[in-house]
């Protein structure tokens, strides 16, 4: 089966360029150092030399773990010929690698990385435990995979918009939310699989998981759960970009970060 390709579209990936521009376009980096630094710490983690990406992007990440994290070597994979063009040519660096892959057949080495990321893709993938199992082996023993994914609340409904409320609230209780505030519609959540939504274009194929198929799978595969987040926009992000307050009631990102066992 060929995996869905939406960003070497010429359509997308003109869109997406002009979002991806604008002030907060991207989430990625907002969690990513915070979790990073945390890894870091981490007294069973290897020193942080080998780096895997996966759906790598315009490559900011990779560039960061170059410039920043001095790291030896970095592999960042995609599935993009646009996003490999454009990482190489806004982030390219001699310790950098950027390689076409599909992560739904991809190969990995083993035991060759200290630390993994993927950024907004495994949400994508159909053969999701499959690749887990590749990213355990390729891993070195102490090594973390760490990733941002569409959270299940937010990929569960096939229509992803907010909907006024038509009910009053309880004459008893806590609840504060009146007629007519907007409430994200979660339904079919036990229901897993293919969802398509309009999301730049129309007709983009992504998957729903929920939040303990991701936990279960991770662990099956030999992962130690190290830490996870539900992401939502910080106040300091409020402050400057109006449109995110409504995702402070339900959050849009998870944030997993798992490590292997050292035997």
């Amino acid at each position: 089966m060929n995996s869905q390709n939406i960003y070497d579209d010429n359509e997308f990936f003109r869109l997406y360029s002009i979002l991806n521009s604008k002030p907060n376009g991207a989430p990625d980096s907002i969690p990513t150092f915070r979790f990073l630094e945390k890894i870091k710490s981490t007294k069973t983690q290897p020193k942080i030399q080998c780096v895997l990406e996966l759906a790598c992007g315009n490559g900011w990440f990779s560039n960061y773990m170059a410039t920043k994290e001095n790291v030896k070597s970095v592999r960042a994979f995609d599935l993009s010929e646009n996003m490999l063009d454009l990482a190489k040519r806004i982030h390219s660096h001699p310790v950098i690698s950027y390689e076409l892959a599909d992560m739904e057949t991809i190969q990995l080495p083993n035991q060759s990385f200290d630390l993994g990321f993927s950024s907004l893709a495994l949400h994508y993938v159909l053969n999701f435990k499959s690749l887990v199992q590749s990213i355990h082996q390729s891993l070195n023993p102490g090594g973390h995979f760490f990733a941002i994914i569409e959270h299940p609340i937010y990929t569960a409904p096939t229509v992803r918009e907010w909907i006024p409320n038509t009910q009053d609230p309880p004459s008893t209780g806590s609840c504060n939310m009146t007629r007519g505030e907007m409430i994200w519609p979660l339904y079919d959540y036990q229901v897993e699989g293919d969802r398509v939504v309009d999301w730049i274009v129309n007709g983009v194929l992504k998957r729903h998981r929920t939040m303990s198929t991701y936990l279960n799978i991770f662990m099956d595969c030999g992962f130690d759960i190290r830490g996870i987040e539900e992401f939502s926009p910080p106040t300091m992000e409020l402050n400057n970009t109006v449109h995110l307050e409504i995702d402070r009631h339900r959050p849009k990102f998870l944030i997993l970060s798992v490590q292997k066992h050292i035997e």
